[in-house]
């Protein structure tokens, strides 16, 4: 859905880093910080590489084929916005793809706060296997900087207010027997204002994906069973849904079956 909106986006919707409160990207090396700030930010950079690493979130789509840089930007916001972490559409010119869209995030330390870039796009023709990655380089003396193009965006991109999806559950049949195959349907789940594009089915003895999930239940009694969809903008909803099973070889109580 993002696809068809870039253009409109960069046109209407850009304004200045400095108006938009974004701070200056500073390299992660003793240039920018002192040994003490450096000991704080090796740790909160560990922090947040460890959600970028996330593979459970990730979609798959590949860049640019199905999914611009803004795309990928915009999801990844969404979901590092859910985490915590303010984080900034930024847009830069000199790229393959021109405008490159990529986000800038704040992360505050005990002393200051540092602005770190993260691209969010996969190599050229590569599915998306993570949410993204802080683009570090060391030189020969193992020293850390950021590739120059992320400390020179020229503007941030505001986004429409987005609207999370709503998540919805059926199932077939609609009570199991234990060891049956029950097929859980996610698809009826909507989103107001874009796509589902990731569904996350949480099973008391396991997990899944996908808007369609066959499961089966060893035991009789009521089992719960979440799902989360996640929009294309990186917002997410969950729903609950009690799912009963019944062993329909076994009498009822008080029948006076049986010898």
């Amino acid at each position: 859905m993002l696809r068809g909106l870039t253009a409109a986006v960069v046109l209407l919707a850009s304004v200045s880093l400095l108006a938009a409160g974004v701070g200056e990207v500073l390299h992660p090396n003793r240039t920018a910080y002192n040994e003490v700030e450096l000991e704080e930010l090796i740790p909160a950079l560990a922090r947040l590489v460890e959600l970028l690493d996330s593979s459970t979130l990730t979609l798959g789509r590949q860049y640019p084929d199905l999914w611009t840089s803004l795309d990928f930007a915009a999801y990844a916001q969404g979901i590092l916005t859910a985490s915590g972490y303010s984080a900034y559409l930024v847009s830069g010119v000199g790229w393959p793809e021109d405008p490159h869209t990529w986000l800038v995030v704040e992360v505050p330390l005990p002393s200051r706060v540092a602005w770190i870039p993260v691209e969010t796009a996969p190599e050229p023709g590569q599915p998306q296997q993570k949410l993204g990655h802080i683009p570090l380089a060391a030189d020969a003396m193992g020293v850390l900087w950021f590739d120059d193009r992320y400390t020179r965006p020229s503007v941030t991109l505001d986004l429409p207010e987005n609207h999370p999806p709503v998540a919805s559950v059926r199932a077939l049949p609609v009570i199991g027997i234990p060891g049956g195959d029950v097929t859980f349907f996610g698809g009826d789940s909507r989103d107001p204002d874009g796509d589902i594009v990731l569904w996350l089915w949480t099973f008391e003895d396991g997990s899944s994906s996908g808007p369609i999930v066959d499961h089966s239940f060893s035991s009789e009694g009521t089992h719960l069973v979440e799902l989360t969809v996640v929009d294309s903008h990186g917002a997410s909803a969950s729903t609950t849904y009690p799912f009963r099973v019944v062993d329909e070889r076994r009498p009822p109580a008080g029948c006076g079956c049986g010898g």
